[in-house]
């Protein structure tokens, strides 16, 4: 099985590979160097005794120019010894090289004209031999470049792995952190200050999705707290009219129960309807708005009336601009159900306030408050965690604040933008006046 690299291990074996290519063609260009080198430098040699007056040189009775100890003039093709004169060309001029494989000697011949005899040809020759570097020479000092190479190398190897491993790091962490997280921790991940920006964006990318998976487990727990939740007051009156059927028979009497029946099955199909709008990423969009009027908020407020059975509690509508609501029907019946089913639970005595604007609606109680737990009511907390989801989901604003008069609080609900919110009137604002001798 081939198992994949790691991110450190390619960085050197790709380093190790352009490296070792980069000295054997520095070595190549190397030994050429030292080659073109040593012919250049005997070339400006040769060239430069060219242009030296042979008449400053002494003449042998052969037609020999000693120039130096390695160096020879000869007038005429005639006097240059064999076998290097085999190997010249009667008409060539110039500078090259000459090997002779017998006694393995090399020499550098420049032929030129002679200015003051005419028709020879001048051959200066050269032993290069003993000039050159030879050929173990060549090596050695290929061999000292080669081994500072390699000590370089080894340098830059350990710098590239030094830098390969603090580059890598923050991935071996944030790895790391990933593999021993448990198995519902989805909190963020942190990484080291010296992180690269692209190992930061990767773990801000990697800490939205937990995010978003948390979302969506969270969304998916809710569920089953919410209908639990909201089922309970359809199937209690279910159970209800169930008992009911059993003590009377008039007709009038089973038409009622039938309504409430069917009032019934409608609220648990608004609930699942709503339940599952909330589970779904996606946000349904209205061209019609939803108009809260009297008629609808007294709808509401009679399916939850049961709660001020035994109160000195009266609920006002206060219509000052018709709410229009761009959500499904069924999603702001299950909101206004939660808010008023909190208010009427949470008030044992005074007064319900429903206030409604164009674009907000505000319900006031002189209940317990915020800091009390309402006694004998259960789901107090769920029911504004459903409030809260849908608020959410619509871009709403929810606002939930006990009223300055320090009895009861009030729930607002800002169905626009913040900036568009209407002001409501101071009055309403105070909260609640206390009616203690009625009952809703």
């Amino acid at each position: 099985m081939n198992y994949p690299q790691t991110f450190r291990s390619r960085i050197a074996l790709t380093f190790t590979t352009l490296s070792a290519i980069i000295i054997l063609i520095q070595m190549v260009l190397f030994y050429d160097m030292v080659l073109e080198t040593e012919d250049r430098v005997l070339t400006n040699r040769m060239e430069l005794y060219g242009k030296l007056s042979l008449d400053d040189f002494e003449e042998d009775d052969d037609g020999i120019i000693s120039v130096d100890q390695l160096t020879n003039a000869y007038l005429g093709l005639d006097k240059v010894p064999e076998p290097l004169r085999s190997l010249l060309p009667p008409e060539w001029l110039g500078i090259d090289e000459f090997e002779i494989e017998e006694n393995v000697t090399e020499y550098m011949v420049y032929a030129l004209p002679d200015p003051h005899l005419s028709g020879h040809t001048v051959y200066i020759v050269m032993d290069i031999v003993r000039l050159e570097n030879s050929t173990p020479q060549r090596y050695l000092w290929t061999g000292r470049y080669m081994i500072l190479s390699v000590l370089l190398f080894t340098m830059a190897a350990m710098a590239v792995l030094y830098l390969a491993k603090h580059l890598t790091l923050p991935l071996s962490i944030l790895e790391r952190r990933l593999r021993e997280s448990q198995t519902d921790d989805l909190s963020p991940l942190s990484l080291p200050v010296r992180a690269t920006l692209e190992v930061h964006q990767l773990a801000n990318s990697l800490n939205a999705y937990r995010s978003r998976l948390g979302e969506l487990i969270e969304r998916e727990r809710s569920f089953t707290r919410y209908a639990s939740h909201e089922f309970r007051t359809p199937l209690t009156v279910i159970r209800g009219v169930g008992a009911l059927l059993d003590v009377s028979s008039e007709p009038e009497f089973i038409q009622r129960q039938k309504r409430r029946l069917l009032n019934a099955a409608t609220a648990m199909n608004d609930v699942i309807d709503t339940l599952l709008n909330l589970a779904r990423e996606e946000k349904e969009s209205l061209k019609t708005a939803l108009e809260v009027d009297h008629s609808f908020l007294d709808q509401i407020i009679d399916d939850h009336r049961q709660l001020l059975r035994g109160k000195a509690v009266e609920v006002n509508v206060s219509i000052h601009k018709t709410a229009s609501v761009y959500a499904p029907e069924a999603v702001v019946r299950i909101l206004l159900s939660n808010l008023i089913r909190n208010a009427m639970a949470c008030t044992q005595e005074g007064e319900v306030r429903i206030v409604t604007e164009s674009q907000s609606l505000c319900i006031i109680d002189s209940g317990c408050g915020l800091d009390k737990q309402p006694d004998g009511h259960q789901g107090f907390g769920l029911g504004l965690l459903i409030v809260n989801d849908i608020c959410r989901k619509y871009g709403w604003d929810f606002s939930l604040t006990n009223n300055a008069s320090g009895t009861g609080c009030a729930a607002e609900v800002i169905f626009g933008s913040r900036r568009d919110k209407p002001s409501l009137p101071p009055e309403i604002l105070a909260g609640p006046k206390q009616h203690p001798d009625t009952q809703g």
